[in-house]
């Protein structure tokens, strides 16, 4: 298994992945409405398929 930026993924398959695991590329937070697919993020790649994924987001000192 590696662990990559998924910025080196096509967009589609991120979006895919997000839609699939979660119904939806979108996250509603009380900080606001985040497209997931477009976050920084790391990934699990499992050589066919992504297995896992971390986003986030940088604002100011803060990591959210």
């Amino acid at each position: 298994m590696e662990l990559k930026k998924m910025s080196t993924l096509p967009e589609q398959m991120k979006v895919d992945f997000f839609t699939q695991h979660w119904g939806s590329p979108q996250m509603v937070l009380s900080s606001g409405v985040f497209d997931c697919h477009t976050l920084d993020d790391f990934f699990a790649f499992d050589g066919t398929q992504i297995a896992g994924v971390i986003t986030y987001v940088i604002e100011g000192e803060r990591v959210k």
